[in-house]
């Protein structure tokens, strides 16, 4: 081996010990990110005097996110994502579309119509910059079957905690009365929101994300 050569594939190997570093130190960002998040998130309940909001999925994926990129576990990352994209997407657009049109997609509480502006703006904030962001810095990492068995078992853990910790009247996760939507409402309900719920939300955001890896592996090629 030549002299050039040795020099050649040292400085390859320089770079490949470089880049994982860089993209270690990314996802330890990312877990503090997600961190100051959650903060916010606990600011926002407590301003509400609400804390029974945590157990929402929206108001404590941020510190679930924190831990799952600050151990680098890429399928309970793009679990937690599969699990919510969906219907967090439907609420982010429907709160938009009420805010600013003054329109609904479907019909939902509109209570943060009376949210003060500091509440209002960690609301909107804290849909925006969770689920979203972890998609947009995961989208190129595989999908796999684990990721669905973590969700499945996230599901789970969601649906138990909620019956056994929360009131019925706050509807936490819509697995009492469907939050609203009249047209998820049906008789037992409550017994099967968590197969619906992985079947029509989970499942189709778990593929979602195996669409946008495998579109940005073929721009690469």
């Amino acid at each position: 081996m030549t002299t050039h050569t040795t020099q050649t594939h040292q400085k390859k190997n320089y770079n490949n010990i470089k880049m994982k570093k860089i993209n270690l130190d990314k996802y330890k960002y990312l877990s503090l990110y997600f961190i100051l998040i959650q903060i916010l998130i606990l600011i926002r309940n407590y301003l509400l005097n609400e804390n029974i909001l945590f157990y929402f999925y929206c108001d404590h994926i941020a510190f679930l996110l924190a831990i799952a990129f600050f151990i680098k576990n890429i399928p309970l990352i793009k679990a937690l994502i599969s699990t919510g994209i969906i219907a967090q997407t439907i609420y982010l657009t429907n709160l938009l579309t009420n805010l600013i049109f003054n329109f609904q997609i479907i019909n939902l509480s509109t209570e943060y119509l009376t949210y003060s502006p500091l509440i209002l703006a960690i609301t909107i904030i804290m849909h925006i910059s969770t689920i979203l962001i972890a998609l947009a810095f995961t989208y190129k990492e595989k999908n796999n079957i684990k990721s669905l068995k973590y969700a499945f078992i996230y599901t789970i853990a969601l649906y138990i905690t909620t019956i056994l910790f929360t009131p019925v009247k706050y509807d936490i996760n819509c697995i009492s009365n469907a939050c609203g939507m009249s047209f998820f409402q049906f008789n037992q309900q409550k017994l099967f929101w968590p197969i619906i719920t992985f079947t029509l939300l989970t499942i189709p955001g778990h593929y979602f994300q195996e669409f946008l890896y495998k579109i940005s592996k073929t721009k690469l090629k």
